[in-house]
Order: structure tokens, then C-alpha cells, then sequence
């Protein structure tokens, strides 16, 4: 995790999202239906300016809802 100048090694984590959209899906569509998709690189985004949450990959589910944890860094705006 990149914060700021400073990168926090937090150790594996899963990405989560559920309206995600790939900003060039028809442009890998293609690649792939012409057999020239290596090395293409789709970029995901979540829809309407969302934000993607993080889970830790080595923590047990215990099956509670994802629920965001504020970082309360000075000068950043948490997500909501």
C-alpha cells in the first residue's frame, strides 16, 4: 500500500468491489478474440468514483461485513 512517498507493506490482501468496470474491456475483448492479448493489461475501476476495499488474505472469514477502517491520516480524506 502506497501512502503518500511511503509504501506500507501490509502483506497480501483481496481486492473487492461490486460494480467494477474495465476502462479498456473492449479494446482486451479484441486482443483476445484476435489471439494477440499477451502482455495486454485491463484496468479495472469501481463505478461512480467508488473505492475498492481491501481484505487481508490470511485473516480467517469470521463472516462479518466488510465494514471500511479509517486510516485518520492528517490531510487525507478517508473514503466513506
Amino acid at each position: 500500500m502506497t501512502i503518500g512517498d511511503h509504501t506500507l507493506n501490509i502483506g497480501p490482501v483481496h481486492l473487492f468491489h461490486t460494480r467494477v468496470v474495465a476502462d479498456n474491456g473492449r479494446q482486451a475483448i479484441n486482443a483476445l478474440n484476435s489471439g494477440k492479448a499477451a502482455g495486454t493489461k485491463v484496468v479495472f475501476r469501481p463505478r461512480n468514483g467508488e473505492h475498492f476495499r481491501l481484505f487481508h488474505a490470511e485473516i480467517p472469514d469470521d463472516g462479518t461485513p466488510l465494514v471500511p477502517a479509517p486510516l485518520g491520516l492528517p490531510g487525507y480524506n478517508d473514503p466513506s
